[in-house]
């Protein structure tokens, strides 16, 4: 059974990376739910002890994925809000991904593994396509139809400061963050021969992510692995990666200050998009029953930016007070930065990369509304699932430590 639920993860991982809005193939909600049924079957037919799962992230689940999107949901019909215009069911079944975790935790299955093959296999179709439609821009009249109907990807040029260049932009890229991480952590640690493999699969990933095209995806792309780097090294090492990291900035400033100040020139079309949704914000949390209450998961308002009616913006933190109030919206950003008080527990430093990357990831969502879709939440689950599982497995390995005569009776 485990064997099954592994392959059927897998799949869900490729659709949620290669086609996030499942247009295309309409898998993503049958795999989810044949994930479960296989999970379900396998308990009632199974010898063995039926797996325990922590209490608290079975909390975790219930407050982030059902308890709190329903209250919201609830609100918005208390307000006088129509179901006409309303995609609150649609993100309340986005959040329910949130739930695999609990299987991840009881078949104990190693989800970050799966996740990196995923991840990798989409850069390097990043890195083909980018080298088709440069060497054949025509290809990007061909291609963008596809990528923008489907809603798997965006292509195109971008220039800034007299700087122009291809970009390749599938709307999971910021998710590379994750094998970006991974691979460091391989590259780092690692003693034997495997570690120019894993170097080799780390420069695949950050070129793809290079190739992304966006601002944030090519700033990531450096400071994560970088990031890393310096968690997992000694003190000289580190100070020989900061100076590094100075050096580059400093290098940045010099040369590049022309394209640095294009890609924040607040008459960019993307800036400017997001300066009217600012103010549209503004405007709505001048109600203090807005600001406090929120109107509703799902419900729509008219954007300035987008100049039509929508339900979700690019600046997902203050969508989070938008729809669930400023009081809901802080327990939601407590939940979310929760995983990152394990970067305290040494214990835990094994697996400290994946917190890393979960940082950029949330630094990234800032301006990216990945995170509140299906797969943002699928990858939110394989974090909580490897934050609770390790620590459930310390805290056994903490009592097997203690020796019997110490234990409480």
């Amino acid at each position: 059974m485990n064997k099954l639920l592994q392959l059927i993860l897998f799949a869900l991982l490729l659709v949620a990376v290669f086609d996030p809005g499942d247009q295309v193939t309409h898998l993503k909600v049958p795999l989810f739910v044949g994930l479960w049924a296989i999970f379900f079957v396998g308990l009632l037919i199974s010898k063995e002890r039926i797996p325990t799962i922590a209490p608290s992230l079975l909390m975790y689940i219930f407050v982030f994925a059902l308890f709190l999107p329903l209250v919201s949901i609830l609100w918005y019909y208390v307000r006088g809000g129509h179901a006409a215009s309303f995609d609150g069911f649609q993100y309340l079944k986005s959040f329910l991904f949130l739930t695999l975790a609990a299987v991840l935790v009881a078949k104990k299955i190693d989800a970050i593994r799966l996740l990196n093959i995923v991840l990798t296999l989409l850069s390097f179709v990043i890195i083909v396509t980018e080298i088709l439609i440069s060497t054949q821009p025509g290809l990007i009249d061909l291609l963008w139809p596809i990528g923008d109907a489907y809603d798997l990807f965006s292509m195109g040029e971008r220039t800034y400061g007299g700087f122009s260049y291809y970009y390749v932009y599938p709307h999971t890229a910021p998710l590379l963050v994750l094998s970006l991480a991974y691979f460091a952590y391989r590259s780092a640690t690692s003693k034997s021969r495997a570690r120019y493999l894993h170097v080799a699969l780390l420069l695949v990933n950050v070129v793809a992510m290079l190739c992304s095209g966006t601002r944030n995806d090519m700033i990531f792309a450096l400071i994560t692995p970088l990031l890393v780097f310096i968690w997992y090294s000694d003190k000289n090492q580190r100070r020989a990666l900061f100076a590094l990291l100075l050096v580059g900035a400093v290098t940045a400033g010099i040369y590049a200050s022309d394209i640095i100040r294009a890609m924040a020139d607040p008459d960019n079309e993307s800036n400017a998009i997001r300066l009217m949704h600012l103010r549209d914000y503004s405007m709505m949390f001048s109600d203090p029953k807005t600001l406090l209450f929120g109107q509703g998961l799902g419900s729509y308002f008219y954007s300035s930016g987008f100049g039509t009616e929508t339900s979700i913006t690019e600046l997902t933190y203050l969508e989070f007070i938008r729809n669930f109030g400023l009081i809901i919206a802080i327990i939601y950003y407590g939940l979310l930065l929760y995983p990152i008080r394990k970067l305290r527990n040494q214990t835990f430093k094994e697996m400290h990369f994946l917190i890393l990357a979960y940082v950029a990831y949330l630094m990234i969502c800032v301006s990216n509304p990945l995170l509140v879709s299906s797969s943002g939440m699928l990858v939110l689950a394989i974090v909580i699932s490897k934050v609770f599982s390790d620590a459930e497995s310390s805290s056994h390995a903490v009592r097997r430590a203690v020796p019997l005569r110490q234990q409480p009776a």
